[in-house]
């Protein structure tokens, strides 16, 4: 349920974004859908407040309103909140006493001070994209995005094999959700392929020359990206000849990842 802070709360959180050294005018208060329930139903356990998401009181980055901190609460007085960027213990937290709260939030003030500082080096974020990760169920795309944005400058490998796994795990939500047959190698290129017979035109019917290729194009994309990852991302053995990567070539199957699962979603919505 929604937790409506009182000024003694808003003040005591107000103390802890000064002592992080940020400027309080940097936050603002706003109300959003929690994500409680996604989180605890994807995981097979019972949401905290029921089984439908419910408005949540939330301090959200000006700068950023992705990333946020919510302040919840549930009907047996367990205090909760959905966290974006991610504490170490996931996307949400539970907490007995409302200290317990405030104390996940100043977690949460120091790695967003670290991520504000990376975000000149990480990929770009599409507002389109975001929004349709977070407005629908799409968890797994969520978490594999987010992965791949943490480790695209510190650990480039560790990106390329997010950006891969994020296209994977669109192609499987897709494959679940129409009933398709799964393939039996579930790697990118073969669930790509399931994917796209059913998703996408033949590009031999499709007129208009541009639009043809680049519907050709985003198999190219998946090929690419499944071919980085198996030569040189942290999904598998290195090998003395393998290719070095850098946050260049993590940024760059980043982009092409979220060009392919954007394309992807906003085809499905509409059919």
């Amino acid at each position: 349920m929604n937790m409506r802070l009182n000024a003694k709360q808003k003040g005591e959180i107000t103390k802890l974004i000064k002592k992080a050294r940020f400027d309080v005018d940097q936050f603002a208060f706003t109300t959003r859908e929690s994500e409680c329930v996604f989180v605890f139903v994807q995981h097979a356990y019972r949401a905290l407040d029921g089984e439908e998401p419910t408005t949540a009181e939330a301090l959200s980055y000006r700068a950023n309103p992705d990333y946020f901190f919510t302040f919840e609460r549930n009907a047996k007085g367990v205090f909760y909140a959905t966290v974006f960027p991610e504490l170490d213990l996931g996307r949400s937290i539970q907490a007995r006493q409302w200290n317990g709260l405030l104390n996940g939030f100043s977690e949460w003030l120091d790695i967003l001070k670290a991520q504000i500082e990376l975000d000149d080096t990480r990929p770009a974020r599409s507002r389109t994209f975001i929004d349709l990760i977070h407005a629908h169920d799409y968890a797994q795309i969520r978490n594999e995005f987010s992965r791949a944005e943490q480790n695209c400058t510190s650990d480039p490998p560790a990106a390329i094999a997010a950006a891969s796994s994020m296209v994977e795990a669109a192609c499987k939500l897709f494959i679940a959700d129409h009933r398709l047959e799964v393939p039996s190698n579930q790697t990118i290129k073969p669930l790509w392929g399931a994917v796209a017979k059913r998703l996408l035109p033949d590009p031999a019917t499709v007129a208009d020359d541009d639009t043809r290729k680049i519907i050709s194009g985003l198999a190219s994309v998946v090929d690419g990206i499944g071919s980085l990852r198996t030569h040189a991302s942290s999904a598998h053995g290195r090998g003395r000849t393998d290719p070095e990567v850098g946050s260049a070539e993590a940024l760059l199957a980043i982009h092409g990842a979220q060009a392919v699962v954007l394309y992807m979603m906003q085809k499905w919505e509409r059919q």
